[in-house]
């Protein structure tokens, strides 16, 4: 994603964060507790807000768990290519030692 989309992005959800914000901030404690939702159980705006806030937290945990393996692969990837240029190096440099000592070039 080039810079000037995530750029984008990251305003609108900052612009929608902060109108967000302005919304409850102006619920009366009525308001927090209408009914917005009552097949089976009863959801209030104050109940589907917590449902938001935790589905939430689980994605960044799921996000924070993603990009910890990302980079856990990134390295083993780099890590078994530096190993396979170290061993070529060493098998390189011991013919290369060999031939040296038994007199072959």
């Amino acid at each position: 994603m080039s810079t000037e989309r995530r750029d984008h992005w990251k305003e609108k959800l900052s612009e929608s964060r902060e109108a967000l914000f302005a919304l409850l901030a102006g619920l009366s404690p009525e308001q927090w507790q209408t009914t917005v939702f009552a097949e089976g159980e009863r959801w209030t705006v104050a109940t589907v807000l917590a449902h938001l806030v935790e589905s939430e937290r689980g994605m960044s945990i799921h996000v924070h768990k993603i990009r910890k393996a990302i980079i856990s692969q990134t390295k083993r990837a780099a890590l078994r290519e530096r190993r396979r240029e170290l061993a070529v190096g060493v098998y390189f440099f011991g013919n290369v030692f060999e031939d040296l000592l038994t007199g072959e070039t």
